[in-house]
């Protein structure tokens, strides 16, 4: 059956209820898409879908057609859970998207290929099944689409990369034929797992040196452990996953592979806007410097510097009496020009510049901090706008990974402020974009008439 959209009511499409009314009228469709009246004619296909509260036949029409008109979905929006998560972790934001977006815009739509124990086979296998299913929607079930978009929780962001690079074509810049427009990445290990200070320890990890002797067990049970309980992803986590003289898969994942011929770099390098979440703290997976490809070292830096100050206190007293020693939601944006590349960073990397080249290194603890700091140089090679979020004031602050998307209502609905915020900035991403080719196309105007007015005096000389 074909993919629904939740409307902006909320109300889940039912068989037995009526679907609301849609904007355009079924004389207008049929005059646009006429009906072939033969059942046996091979224009008229068996397939059916949902529209207008009843099951009708769907006319096969000319793909350009159907890319001409504004009654399709031009617009991919693909949610990606992380390690033993369902679709069912995005039931809160895919409606608050929903209600945001243009509903005759963009087609929403939960990845469904990797759900619970089938997310332990390894990030690369779940971006092959991602790959695939985003190309059905585009090629078969969604021809229309023209662009696309990506948010992913968790692993669902290491998932989401390797499927770019799966699909991304060098040579247009675009991503299974449609261009690439939002990059969102919510408290994603970019970096993968370390069990050593680092940019990409495990919190949970570090919080053990609070008890003499207890960080050196639980480092050196860290990877065999995460290895028997998470298979093959466990081991990626922790870059041990080298076959042969091939470097980890997250080291990859941030470089160029022209001789697999995947550009994961420059896929997300495509996209016009790239935004990662991080969690500030109580989030006892991924680091607040992971998530938001920062070095250790800056995060003092910020957390002292007069901006973050300055933002974390009007966010603070916002909240109730409770909460002024931590927050709830949202402690500290960028601006949204960041997400686009303007003016973007605190790092000194080369904005835009090409991915470092891969090397392969001796398997050893320190090759591979190695590995992670140049992933880290290498991903900071591009602009991203940061936003860090705090639930310390909250509801089981332990839980702040489930909370940033509201995974489970009853359970992290502290973090529904945070998952509105996230709808809400896809949308002025939206409204940035519609801007900025606006003025792009002004701009064009402009200079064509310029030109034609010079060849016109030239011509008159």
């Amino acid at each position: 059956m074909r993919d629904l959209v939740y409307p902006s009511t909320h109300t889940k499409l039912c068989p037995t209820k009526p679907c609301p009314a849609p904007k355009k009228s079924v004389a207008f469709l049929q005059s646009t898409f006429p009906m072939n009246q033969d059942s046996n004619s091979p224009s008229t296909t068996k397939s059916s879908r949902i529209a207008f509260g009843k099951i009708s036949e769907t006319p096969q029409v000319d793909k350009q057609l159907w890319r001409d008109s504004s009654v399709w979905k031009r617009h991919l929006v693909v949610l990606v859970n992380g390690l033993f998560g369902s679709r069912a972790d995005w039931r809160v934001i895919s409606g608050l998207l929903a209600a945001h977006l243009d509903p005759e815009e963009a087609l929403i739509h939960v990845s469904r290929v990797n759900e619970f124990m089938s997310t332990y086979h390894g990030i690369d296998t779940c971006g092959e099944r991602l790959a695939q299913e985003i190309r059905d929607i585009v090629d078969t079930k969604h021809p229309t689409i023209r662009r696309i978009s990506v948010i992913g929780h968790s692993m669902g962001g290491l998932i989401a990369r390797f499927a770019l690079g799966v699909l991304f074509d060098h040579r247009t810049g675009l991503v299974a034929g449609c261009q690439p427009s939002h990059f969102m990445a919510l408290v994603t290990p970019h970096l993968g797992c370390q069990s050593t200070p680092g940019p990409a320890q495990v919190p949970l990890i570090s919080w053990s040196s609070r008890l003499p002797g207890l960080q050196r067990v639980t480092s050196s049970i860290a990877i065999p452990v995460s290895s028997g309980l998470f298979g093959r992803s466990g081991q990626q986590f922790f870059l041990r996953d080298r076959d042969g003289a091939s470097p980890p898969l997250l080291y990859r994942l941030a470089h160029d592979c022209p001789e697999e011929g995947r550009y994961y770099w420059s896929a997300l390098a495509a996209f016009e806007s790239r935004t990662v979440y991080a969690n500030r703290s109580g989030d006892p997976l991924v680091g607040w410097a992971n998530a938001s490809l920062r070095y250790p070292d800056e995060l003092a830096d910020e957390l002292h510097s007069e901006e973050y100050q300055q933002k974390n206190h009007q966010k603070r007293h916002k909240q109730y009496w409770w909460s002024r020693r931590g927050g709830r939601g949202v402690v500290y944006e960028d601006p949204l020009e960041y997400a686009f590349g303007q003016n973007s960073g605190t790092s000194d990397e080369k904005r835009e510049g090409s991915p470092a080249t891969l090397q392969s290194m001796p398997c050893t603890d320190k090759a591979h901090e190695e590995y992670i700091n140049a992933s880290l140089r290498s991903l900071r090679g591009l602009p991203w706008r940061r936003v860090d979020v705090c639930f310390a004031a909250g509801f089981l602050p332990m839980l702040a990974h489930q909370h940033i998307l509201a995974q489970i209502p009853w359970i992290n609905f502290v973090g529904k402020a945070t998952a509105t915020h996230v709808a809400r900035q896809i949308a002025a991403m939206e409204s940035a974009v519609v801007d900025r080719r606006s003025g792009a196309d002004a701009s064009q105007q402009t200079q064509t008439q310029t030109q034609t007015q010079l060849a016109t005096v030239n011509g008159e000389r």
